[in-house]
């Protein structure tokens, strides 16, 4: 009984009829063991710093909701760790630094938030790196420390000891390792390396899932990587399953990364024809709107905009409509928000009306469309496609920008400020 009555004295004030986790703070870390023990419970450790403004975010839209609390004090004791040190701490706060300094270098704590899973014999089994603002999302990740195969040391453990480790293994040791990579210990490139190893295990049938899918597409970063070789070979399948323009999306990623941008980097060594070559030899395919791309990225860079317009008209000469014609819009965008000349922008005018042409219903598109009218002086045709736009508008933020810029326009306002 006096047991039972010291635990409820360590509960932090408030702490009953509180919405949200309850947790423990300013508290020993043996006196929150102990606590764990009594009632064979894991323990929960947010650790955070007074600084951190992700931490603060997390805490009042996941911690201080009834549906977090309810599944944590069920399934933790749960410890709100300060790990650094600030002017205003008090003396409470400051009499925990130790267990605060101790706990860093247990959970390996360098970015912020970070939280740490322990079993009641205060054995480290769980972290993950950042969160999410989402409850349920929150829940579910910390739903693995109670599972042996989810929790992240358990999984690394198995991993350091075998050398044929199998595709279930991989694949839940590459989603760990990527939840809990930081600034410092390389665990982003650990997770794509499983994630390779997954896939390169893993048959073709097995990998055209929504769920592998989505892994490959996560993980995958180069075209070295082996997520890339699979879906260059499975374009159409991927896209069928996953959505248009998913795997030319990884494509263009990858490709963009490991050829691309090493070759626009230097100005000086700059050479299209030889780029040309090198794309044509290892994605025939996709080397006309691989390297049309590469052209409309270097001339947005460079403020080039006459060379833009041309390298635009050319993707759209070549009949490659993949992600031009979705991405006809864009381009009007950028020219108009860039500059003002009143070349660039009739060209600007051409793709917005075709983009139009394809989703007449869009308030985004009717918006760009009047705004290049408006910048060109048809200031009454901006009027009536933004008259438009107000109509088929459901969203009343996109709809108060509307009648915003439909005032503006009524009132030969600029839409824009350039320099």
């Amino acid at each position: 009984m006096k047991y039972k009555l010291l635990i409820l004295l360590w509960l932090p004030l408030g702490a009953f009829g509180q919405q949200g986790i309850h947790f423990l703070e300013d508290t020993a870390w043996e006196k929150v063991v102990a606590i764990a023990k009594q009632q064979n419970k894991m323990i929960f450790v947010d650790c955070y710093a007074s600084w951190c403004i992700p931490c603060k975010v997390i805490d009042q839209a996941v911690f201080q909701t009834a549906i977090a609390g309810d599944y944590f004090n069920q399934n933790f004791i749960s410890y709100k760790v300060q790990m650094d040190t600030a002017k205003t701490d008090g003396p409470e706060r400051i009499k925990y630094y130790p267990d605060a300094s101790k706990l860093k270098v247990i959970a390996e704590v360098v970015n912020f938030p970070t939280y740490a899973f322990f079993n009641p014999d205060a054995e480290l089994l769980h972290r993950f790196v950042g969160g999410t603002q989402d409850p349920e999302r929150f829940i579910a990740m910390a739903a693995e420390a109670l599972d042996p195969e989810r929790q992240f040391y358990t999984l690394k453990h198995q991993l350091e000891n075998t050398s044929d480790p199998d595709r279930e293994l991989l694949k839940h040791a590459a989603i760990a390792y990527q939840r809990n990579a930081d600034s410092k210990n390389g665990y982003e490139e650990k997770s794509r390396s499983l994630a390779s190893d997954y896939i390169k295990k893993s048959g073709t049938a097995e990998l055209l899932t929504k769920e592998n899918i989505d892994l490959i597409m996560r993980y995958t970063s180069s075209t070295a990587h082996s997520g890339f070789t699979f879906v260059l070979d499975h374009v159409e399948e991927i896209d069928a399953i996953a959505g248009n323009d998913i795997a030319m999306g990884l494509i263009e990623r990858c490709v963009f990364k490991s050829v691309i941008d090493p070759a626009l980097s230097n100005d000086e060594a700059l050479d299209w024809r030889r780029l040309k070559e090198n794309l044509t030899g290892l994605y025939p395919a996709y080397a006309t709107a691989l390297l049309g791309k590469a052209k409309i990225s270097y001339y947005s860079k460079k403020d080039n905009w006459p060379a833009y317009i041309l390298a635009v008209n050319q993707m759209i000469n070549s009949g490659s409509e993949w992600d031009t014609e979705n991405n006809l819009a864009n381009y009007a965008f950028e020219v108009y928000t860039h500059t003002g000349n009143k070349n660039c922008l009739r060209e600007a005018l051409k793709w917005s009306d075709r983009s139009l042409k394809k989703d007449p219903v869009s308030e985004e598109r009717l918006i760009i469309n009047a705004s290049i009218l408006y910048a060109l002086g048809a200031q009454k045709k901006a009027v009536e496609v933004l008259h438009r736009a107000e109509e088929m508008a459901s969203d009343p933020e996109i709809k108060a920008y509307i009648v915003a810029t439909l005032k503006k326009v009524r009132s030969n306002l600029p839409l824009l400020e350039r320099n």
